[in-house]
């Protein structure tokens, strides 16, 4: 059977970026639109109280998801390594260790959900009409993150060896799956917030096993080879390498935002309401960028295997010119369409309406660049073996900006949330300006030589 995997050290780049990105962010899409179905449908049935629970729980689950996709990111890098080198032994250990690695931080991630999900609610100032639905879809997300850790193993292996067409249709199956079971389950038998959380966690393991055996059957090099105890964790040491600062810089960017949605929820659920859906839509216009950055990580990881310095150079600035082009189209857009949107996404009334077109005007202007930017760098960093680099930058867009200027913003000087807007709006400046200093210095291309 004819694969797939793709040799990233020879050939075109702009034609290899583009076959390799386009469906990474076609399965982005289709990730994304069942994880908004939950806010849509449960919005429709339930209202402003519905899109609280939903909004604020589902920031919960992007954080597993984040933590899930960070920490098996080093199966990109090390198998994307061993493959530009040649070693298929190492390859198959590797996937070995990341299973190995994504099975032991499901348990964890589902043992923390369950007993802390109460206390975190609480602290983020959930509004009371929403609490109970917000635990309970974070407690059901939690118990099945095993599907979600399984899945994004797969899929970074898949990656890694150059696949990313594969993991489009296990999403789209998946997509289907959650958006039908989404209406069957809320508004069918009326089971509301738990009933979409159910739908996620369904959707999920239907994917985790097309993904598994789809990688399993499809790539004999990727197959998974426990070997020694010592060949297995020393492996696992490599994953980590890259995985421990990625999974770090993925939560820490994920936790901002959760913590900048609890001061939000303190101005009310209008307030809250505008912003979940905000958020939703910005998030929907970064995805390109994203997708980007997955073939980036991919692309230079190879080459960096490879000792091919010059060539992870020029994937560098063919993604950032591609990226910065599709998200100012994409932004402007979203301009345009701004109250189109939020309608769209599930606002209920002209005052919720008209603060999430607030929230789009400020979020989704000039920054977007520094965010298509900042993507291409720290994906770069990940995969030219500099991952600390990458988790510095979402240190600063993080917690310094988001969060911490958000707070002086928005609290301290009394600008309110519109002043929350603006902190998140200029959160990728230094980051960017960090990443591209990283690049320019050029001393990663002296250790790849």
């Amino acid at each position: 059977m004819k694969t797939k995997e793709q040799d990233f050290t020879r050939g075109s780049v702009i034609k290899q970026l583009a076959a390799f990105t386009l469906p990474l962010f076609a399965a982005n899409i289709l990730q994304y639109c069942y994880q908004a179905a939950d806010m849509i449908i449960v919005g429709q049935v339930m209202g402003n109280t519905g899109i609280v629970a939903i909004g604020t729980a589902s920031m919960i689950s992007f954080c597993v998801n984040a933590f899930a996709i960070g920490v098996t990111a080093g199966g990109t890098v090390a198998i994307a390594k061993r493959r530009g080198a040649g070693d298929e032994a190492g390859q198959r250990t590797a996937s070995a260790a990341v299973f190995a690695l994504a099975a032991a931080c499901s348990l964890v991630v589902a043992a923390g959900g369950l007993a802390f999900a109460p206390l975190l609610f609480a602290a983020l100032n959930v509004p009371a009409s929403s609490f109970g639905d917000a635990v309970s879809y974070t407690a059901i997300v939690c118990s099945g993150s095993v599907f979600t850790f399984g899945y994004n193993a797969a899929c970074s292996l898949l990656r890694g060896v150059g696949d990313s067409r594969g993991p489009l249709a296990f999403v789209a199956a998946a997509t289907v799956a959650n958006i039908v079971l989404d209406l069957a389950f809320v508004m069918g038998l009326g089971w509301g917030v738990a009933g979409a959380a159910c739908a996620t966690v369904i959707a999920q393991a239907l994917s985790c096993v097309l993904a598994a055996r789809y990688l399993i059957g499809r790539y004999p090099s990727a197959r998974p080879r426990f070997e020694s105890v010592r060949v297995l964790f020393s492996e696992l040491a490599a994953v980590l390498e890259v995985g421990i600062p990625s999974a770090f810089q993925m939560v820490v960017v994920n936790v901002s935002y959760l913590l900048v949605t609890g001061m939000l929820n303190a101005y009310g659920t209008e307030v809250a309401a505008a912003s979940g859906i905000g958020l939703k839509i910005s998030t929907l216009s970064g995805l390109p960028c994203w997708a980007i950055g997955q073939a980036v990580t991919a692309m230079t990881s190879q080459n960096a295997g490879a000792r091919k310095p010059g060539r992870m150079r020029e994937v560098v600035l063919a993604s950032c010119g591609v990226s910065v082009a599709v998200i100012a189209v994409i932004a402007i857009a979203t301009q345009v369409f701004a109250c189109d949107l939020a309608w769209l996404f599930g606002a209920s009334d002209a005052a919720t309406v008209e603060i999430a077109v607030l929230y789009l005007r400020i979020t989704c202007s000039f920054n977007a660049v520094f965010y298509a930017l900042m993507y291409c760098f720290d994906s770069f960093a990940l995969g030219s073996g500099a991952p600390r680099l990458a988790l510095v930058n979402s240190l600063f867009d993080a917690v310094v900006i988001r969060f911490g200027l958000a707070w002086l913003l928005g609290w301290v000087l009394g600008f309110g949330f519109a002043g929350i807007y603006v902190a998140q709006a200029l959160s990728p400046v230094i980051p960017t300006l960090i990443g591209v200093t990283y690049f320019v210095r050029g001393t990663w291309a002296k250790e790849a030589r």
